[in-house]
């Protein structure tokens, strides 16, 4: 086997066409909850993209998320040492 080094990048890191492939990719999956109206709960949906820069960088920042240059994300591609 053979190691290799690859550069990592955060989303706040990419540029504006490599987070656009983000925003793509993560719009494939809605994001909803519950709020109430008129006393009743109502459930919302909302995609990656209908967010602001810093929350999308926020959530990628928690979930960890790494990416290629490109904005293909390489978390499958980390191995941790034993």
């Amino acid at each position: 086997m053979s190691d290799v080094k690859i550069k990592a990048y955060k989303y706040s890191e990419l540029s504006e066409n490599a987070q656009h492939v983000v925003e793509c990719k993560q719009d494939d999956w809605a994001y909803d909850y519950v709020v109430e109206i008129d006393g009743k709960d109502v459930t919302k949906i909302e995609y990656f993209s209908d967010w602001s820069k810093d929350v999308q960088s926020d959530f990628c920042d928690e979930e960890g998320y790494l990416f290629n240059k490109y904005g293909e994300m390489i978390n499958h591609l980390i191995e941790e040492e034993e």
